[in-house]
């Protein structure tokens, strides 16, 4: 991703997400659904984790802590994508973050 500049489009919605693994493989999205339209996931660019505490947050426990993965995607409308799995607490929510161009 070095160089490449990316028009970036904020959407944070909600979406599902399809996971799927080659035999040994890791699992990964491999299509997701957003506003009634699939989309298959071409290419899998970047995977990246964060744990944080809210901004908010007074005090650190590690139940406060929110942790997210995200995945930079291809999809096939030739759009990249970030895919984001929010596992704070007991949510397991997939946001579409944004859309690269």
């Amino acid at each position: 991703m070095g160089s490449e500049r990316y028009a970036v489009k904020f959407i944070g919605e909600s979406v599902e997400v399809e996971m799927a693994a080659e035999p040994g493989g890791v699992y990964a999205p491999a299509s997701f659904t957003w506003r009634g339209n699939t989309l298959g996931v071409e290419a899998i660019l970047r995977v990246f984790a964060e744990a944080t505490w809210p901004k908010t947050s007074r005090t650190r426990g590690w139940w406060q802590k929110r942790r997210r993965t995200h995945w930079i995607v291809r999809a096939s409308d030739g759009h990249s994508y970030q895919l984001t799995l929010d596992r704070s607490g007991s949510r397991r929510e997939w946001i579409l973050l944004k859309r690269l161009e």
